[in-house]
C-alpha cells in the first residue's frame, strides 16, 4: 500500500528482543514519527525508536493497556508525544473537519490513496469476525452484513 518498509511488530527483530532496532535501522538513526494506534509495550517501543526531536503521536489503546512512558526517554532527546483525539477535534472543529474530509474523499476518487476495502461478513458470522480483531487477522475495516 505504498510503505517504504513493514515492521512485524509481534516478531523480535533484534538482539535485546525489541522492533526498535529494525526501526532505526530501516529509518537511518530514528523515526521521525510513530502514529500509535495499539498502546501497551509497543507505545514504549515506538518512543524509544524515535531520532532526537521525534514525534510520538498516541492515536488509542487497541491492545487494551494504557501505557506509563519513561519521561526521560521524552526529556533527554527532545521528542514530543501528542494525543490525536480526531473524534473531539471534529466534534469541536465542524467545518474544518468537513474540508479534511473533502480532500481526503477526493483523494481517493483521484487514486491518490487507495483505502483498504473493508472485510464483510454476514452477521451469522459474528463470533468468528470478532475473534479475528484481537487475534489481528483484520487489515483496515470489518462490518457485519444483515442480509
Amino acid at each position: 500500500r505504498g510503505a517504504h518498509a513493514v515492521v512485524d511488530s509481534s516478531a523480535p527483530l533484534d538482539d535485546a528482543g525489541t522492533i526498535r532496532g529494525r526501526i532505526r535501522d530501516i529509518t537511518g538513526g530514528g523515526a521521525d514519527v510513530v502514529v500509535d494506534p495499539v498502546g501497551g509495550p509497543l507505545a514504549e517501543e515506538g518512543l524509544r525508536a524515535l531520532r532526537e526531536g521525534g514525534r510520538l503521536m498516541v492515536v488509542g489503546f487497541a491492545s487494551g493497556d494504557i501505557p506509563s512512558l519513561p519521561a526521560n526517554q521524552v526529556l533527554l532527546r527532545n521528542r514530543n508525544v501528542l494525543g490525536v483525539d480526531w473524534g473531539a477535534w471534529a466534534m469541536a472543529n465542524g467545518a474544518e473537519n468537513a474540508q479534511v474530509l473533502d480532500e481526503v474523499l477526493a483523494a481517493v476518487r483521484d487514486g491518490r490513496l487507495s483505502p483498504v476495502e473493508p472485510a464483510v461478513h454476514p452477521l451469522a458470522d459474528v463470533g468468528p469476525a470478532l475473534r479475528d480483531l484481537p487475534e489481528r487477522r483484520v487489515v483496515g475495516k470489518a462490518c457485519l452484513e444483515s442480509r
